[in-house]
């Protein structure tokens, strides 16, 4: 019936409407040149010039199908004045790929998701857009490939963003601990991080997603992070022996010892809690999970094995490379600030402030939203390209993002049945009721309009067949007249499942929870007729898929981080033997939760 990979393309006229051959002419060389887009599902390009849109007339002889379009140009003002007549009287065009106005039209284009490559199909359909453009159109482009092929272009400044940072890092490590080792060493550890866990992960077989670099940092920056710590505490043994022999393998010694059950308890805490997340049924986390677990565990031998070693080798770890003191100025007056907060009466404030940070981030945290908080993709800024491209599509027509419902029957030719199409057709009307979902269609929307053709144009026929034998043979008669694939959005070849198709204006949240949740009450209210083997099923589209993702998201978040504190509090109790010290562990991680 159609996947979470479609793309949408309108082509908006700058001057009066759409039916002028310049334009016409657009939309048909598109039309063709998608055709050539690697893996492209050639049945379901679907626009003005394709063959998928009719116009059905009746004679004394036949009933007719004839493409609006295809597969020639209209050559002349008065051929460009029917097309546009036979688009009005075509409620299955009008509305839904020419708007009401008639200042736009769509092309929409289908991949198949086994060869979907996103960056190959936004360069492409990049180009064949950009051949089009001039100044007599407006030209907007959505769709989820199109979306992550923005993404996938970014790739290179994204690259870059992440060695500027990691070169700020190392301006840092080299101002605040004032030696080359200090600067080299933490890099080192996160380097050799990174490098296992990505073979791993190449070994693994997944794929790196440039949106979950940020994950990639943030271990990396553990990795550095404790690094820095056993580097911190090597410094200050070495200034604790008086001799002069083999102080670098004494203190690198002594830091070992004193640093790896903490340092153990924190990356071992880290990769446990990370590992819960894997209990979440969606793949992408759970590949997520097993990569972040093995880069924190990469961490427990390059930061607090690998880093002693080399620092045991350092022949004079006395000394520092520059002459300003970081800590002297900076760092120990605050350290000393926060251990007189701590030591004094000031102490009791710092519980009422935090108590009262805790009470308002909890109650601000009730009204926290799963899913997109706005309008359009929130990967983009609000004012990109592609947001506003997907705002103004939405503005004309349904909805330029889809969801798919499905009645499945257990045997052939329950959609043929009139009060399954029916029911069908309130679930229809019932849905459309929310401002968000801009309309639908399905097999119901359909059949009505071969029923009135075979009546002479009669709109008092404008109705389904009375019973499922006239049903099964408007079907038929229906599918005589299409090309392959053209009833694929509708009905399968058995009749046995039949798709609503729901077009939504945006992706919101609370949008996509409220259509699932009418879904709900639809079906529990109206259910399909007695002796009807059939049921609702959910749900397919983009929108379908971010509301499995939704669903999945606010049912095991509180469950997930659940088990990570109970986790937190069992690790800490059995590394220092005592509950206490994991309740002190737990409540900064409650607060930081909770803030966050």
């Amino acid at each position: 019936f159609g996947g979470a990979n479609i793309v949408t393309i309108m082509i908006t006229a700058r001057e009066g409407d759409v039916f002028q051959l310049p334009i016409l002419k657009k939309v048909f060389d598109l039309q063709n040149d998608l055709q050539q887009v690697p893996a492209v599902n050639q049945f379901q390009i679907i626009s003005l010039a394709s063959r998928k849109l009719k116009e059905f007339n009746s004679s004394t002889d036949a009933v007719e199908a004839n493409p609006l379009m295809w597969p020639n140009l209209p050559e002349t003002q008065a051929q460009v004045d029917a097309l546009r007549d036979k688009v009005l009287r075509n409620e299955l065009v009008y509305g839904i790929y020419v708007s009401q106005d008639l200042k736009s039209t769509l092309v929409t284009v289908d991949f198949y998701e086994h060869m979907i490559d996103y960056g190959v199909i936004y360069e492409r359909v990049k180009e064949i857009v950009g051949r089009q453009r001039d100044d007599s159109v407006d030209i907007a482009v959505v769709g989820d490939p199109i979306l992550y092929g923005i993404v996938y272009s970014h790739l290179p400044e994204t690259r870059d963003i992440a060695l500027v940072g990691l070169g700020v890092l190392v301006v840092l490590l080299f101002m605040i601990n004032r030696t080359w080792r200090g600067t080299l060493l933490p890099m080192v550890a996160g380097v050799v991080s990174a490098a296992w866990a990505l073979g791993t992960a190449r070994l693994l077989g997944f794929n790196f997603d440039p949106l979950v670099i940020v994950v990639a940092m943030l271990v990396t920056a553990r990795a550095v992070s404790h690094s820095v710590q056993v580097i911190t505490r090597f410094h200050e043994e070495v200034e604790n022996i008086e001799t002069k022999g083999e102080t670098s393998q004494i203190a690198a010694r002594i830091t070992l010892a004193e640093l790896f059950r903490p340092g153990m308890l924190g990356i071992g805490t880290d990769a446990a809690c990370v590992a819960v997340v894997a209990i979440s049924p969606i793949p992408l986390l759970q590949k997520l999970t097993v990569f972040a677990v093995v880069w924190l565990c990469t961490v427990a031998v390059t930061a607090m094995i690998l880093t002693p070693v080399l620092l045991s080798w350092i022949k004079h770890p006395r000394g520092y490379v520059h002459p300003i003191d970081v800590d002297g100025w900076l760092l120990n007056p605050i350290l000393n600030l926060c251990v007189m907060v701590v030591t004094t009466r000031a102490r009791y404030v710092v519980l009422v402030f935090a108590a009262a940070l805790l009470a308002v981030s909890a109650y601000w945290s009730l009204s926290l939203k799963v899913g997109d908080a706005h309008p359009g993709s929130p990967i983009l800024w609000p004012e990109s390209t592609y947001n506003g491209d997907s705002a103004e599509i939405n503005a004309q027509f349904p909805g330029a993002d889809r969801m798919f419902v499905v009645v499945s029957g257990k045997e052939n030719d329950t959609i043929k049945q009139t009060d399954v199409l029916l029911n069908m057709n309130q679930f229809q009307r019932f849905m459309e009721v929310q401002p968000e979902i801009g309309g639908t269609i399905s097999l119901a929307d359909a059949l009505p309009s071969i029923h009135r053709i075979l009546r002479e144009g009669n709109p008092r026929y404008l109705e389904l067949g009375e019973d499922q034998l006239v049903n099964g043979e408007l079907l038929y008669l229906l599918d005589s007249l299409s090309d392959p694939g053209d009833l694929d959005r509708y009905v399968d070849t058995l009749a046995k499942n039949g798709s609503i198709t729901l077009f939504f204006r945006d992706r919101q949240g609370d949008t996509i929870r409220t259509a699932v949740a009418r879904i709900g009450e639809f079906i529990a209210t109206h259910p399909l007729p007695s002796g009807v083997d059939a049921e609702y099923r959910l749900a397919g589209g983009v929108i379908g898929v971010l509301a499995a993702v939704n669903e999945v998201i606010l049912k095991d978040q509180i469950k997930s981080i659940a088990l990570a504190f109970l986790i937190l509090v069992l690790s800490c109790a059995a590394v220092y033997r005592s509950t206490m010290a994991g309740m002190f562990f737990m409540t900064p991680v409650i607060l930081s939760n909770t803030v966050t």
